[in-house]
């Protein structure tokens, strides 16, 4: 199964299991942000990423372009379930 049919399973048992109210405010806000052009401001896929900086696990500044240098940097990018 490819992360496609993985994603509209989920859409299909999320629909199943969240209340209608619920799940329709959900896809409001979802349509209202879309409208609101937050889009035009992302990353696409398979495009660089800005330079940027975070802190570490320790809270010491960490810049990519100076991760990059030393080897590849991979980013996982965690959405939570809160």
């Amino acid at each position: 199964m490819n992360l496609k049919q993985k994603l509209d399973a989920m859409k299909r048992q999320a629909a199943e299991n969240i209340p209608q109210k619920t799940l329709s405010e959900m896809l409001r806000a979802t349509s209202q942000l879309r409208e609101s052009g937050i889009l035009d401001g992302i990353v696409k896929s398979n495009s660089p990423l800005p330079a940027f900086k975070l802190k570490n696990q320790d809270g010491i500044e960490i810049a990519s372009n100076e991760l990059l240098a030393k080897k590849n940097l991979v980013i996982t990018i965690f959405r939570g379930h809160w």
